[in-house]
C-alpha cells in the first residue's frame, strides 16, 4: 500500500513539474499591426522543420538555419487581415546567434499572391555582425518602405534566410511592427 502511495505521490509531482516547465508567460502577441513570437507558440508562424531546441535567446525554442534548413519560420498574412489601410514600413526584429564567420544571413520581406511563386515585391537586409558577435545573441533590424496600392488580397512574407553553404545561425524572439499610410 505504500509503495502504491508512494508511486502515486511521484507522480503527482512529475505531473506539478511538467506543468510548471510550460510557463504561463509565453510571448505571442499578434494584432494587426504588431507580430511578436519567441518559439514557444507557433500562431501565425510556418516553417517548423527548422524549430530547434539547442539554443534559445528566451524559452526553450529557436528557429535554426544550416545547409539543410536555411530559411528561418515564416510570418505570412494577407495584407488585408493586417490592416484596412495601406501598409507603408514593415519592421522585422529577430535575436539571432551565428556560430562560423563564414556564415552569411539575410532578412526577407516578400509581397506575393499565391504562396510559393515569383513574389511581386522582394526586398532584403544583410544581419550585419562583427568578429567578437560570433557565437552571441545579437538584436538585428530590417526595416522595409512597400509602394502604395497595393492589393489587399496579397500576402506578406517574412523570414531570415542562412545564405551560406557553412555555419548555423538561430534566430529567436521575432517581432514585427508595422505602419500604416
Amino acid at each position: 500500500m505504500k509503495i502504491k502511495m508512494k508511486y502515486k505521490l511521484m507522480f503527482l509531482c512529475f505531473i506539478t513539474l511538467l506543468g510548471l516547465s510550460c510557463k504561463k508567460d509565453k510571448k505571442v502577441k499578434t494584432d494587426s499591426l504588431h507580430s511578436f513570437n519567441d518559439l514557444e507558440s507557433l500562431d501565425g508562424w510556418v516553417q517548423i522543420p527548422t524549430l530547434s531546441n539547442e539554443k534559445a535567446h528566451s524559452g526553450l525554442c529557436s528557429s535554426k538555419m544550416d545547409i539543410n534548413n536555411p530559411y528561418s519560420i515564416s510570418f505570412r498574412k494577407k495584407l488585408s487581415s493586417l490592416s484596412s489601410k495601406q501598409l507603408k514600413r514593415v519592421e522585422i526584429n529577430a535575436w539571432v546567434l551565428i556560430t562560423d564567420p563564414s556564415a552569411k544571413g539575410i532578412m526577407v520581406c516578400c509581397i506575393d499572391s499565391i504562396p510559393g511563386a515569383t513574389p511581386m515585391i522582394y526586398l532584403t537586409k544583410t544581419i550585419d555582425y562583427k568578429s567578437e558577435d560570433i557565437n552571441k545573441w545579437i538584436k538585428v533590424t530590417g526595416e522595409f518602405y512597400l509602394p502604395k496600392n497595393l492589393n489587399p488580397d496579397n500576402s506578406l512574407l517574412s523570414y531570415l534566410w542562412n545564405t551560406s553553404p557553412q555555419g548555423v545561425i538561430f534566430a529567436d524572439d521575432f517581432e514585427l511592427n508595422l505602419s500604416e499610410y
